[in-house]
């Protein structure tokens, strides 16, 4: 009798662990892929500064991944036309941002990347959904904007280059009047 009762403690006990074990791998392969998986969030955009940075209600959000001339105090060569081309695009619109491994720069500003679409509609972001549905891609293309990237933040890295050469090869916007763009990269 008190044999049989150690078998079914000892029994119990694998059971016991072969569940936790079991939670366990089906908890870290759950949280690895809702981790993974990017976030949007749906913001109607309330102002915009310049080309790379505007609001969302009280918050301001920087652009990740580029760089456009300055609009303001320091005004650069072509920052009233991206400021333009930004309010076209985002102002008083809904768009999608998506947070990048950092959320937030050294000036408090909110980094993200902004889609003009709602991403989660399409079965993946591809390089024609960047180079068309995201700010980024949009003033890239036009040569309102040069890639600018400060690791862990760069997602879109290699599309967002590859529109930025094409750009300058096709003398685009800044690269029309300068081979080194129209912006310090600030």
């Amino acid at each position: 009798m008190k044999n049989d009762k150690i078998k079914n403690k000892t029994l119990l006990r694998r059971l016991l662990l072969a569940f936790l074990i079991l939670v366990l791998y089906f908890g870290v392969d759950y949280y690895n892929k809702t981790a993974a998986a990017p976030t949007f969030e749906k913001v109607k955009v309330t102002k915009v500064v310049d080309g790379d940075t505007f609001y969302v209600g009280p918050d301001k959000v920087r652009v990740i991944g580029i760089n456009t001339p300055e609009f303001g105090e320091e005004k650069e060569e072509l920052g009233e036309d991206a400021k333009i081309r930004a309010e076209e695009l985002i102002l008083n619109k809904t768009v999608y941002l998506k947070t990048g491994k950092e959320l937030e720069d050294k000036y408090g500003r909110n980094l993200r990347y902004v889609f003009l679409i709602n991403p989660k509609k399409e079965k993946n972001v591809d390089e024609k959904m960047i180079r068309e549905n995201t700010l980024e891609g949009v003033l890239l293309k036009e040569g309102l904007a040069r890639c600018y990237f400060f690791k862990p933040n760069n997602d879109y890295e290699e599309t967002f280059r590859k529109i930025e050469k094409e750009a300058r090869e096709n003398k685009e916007g800044m690269w029309k009047i300068s081979t080194e763009g129209t912006t310090r990269g600030n």
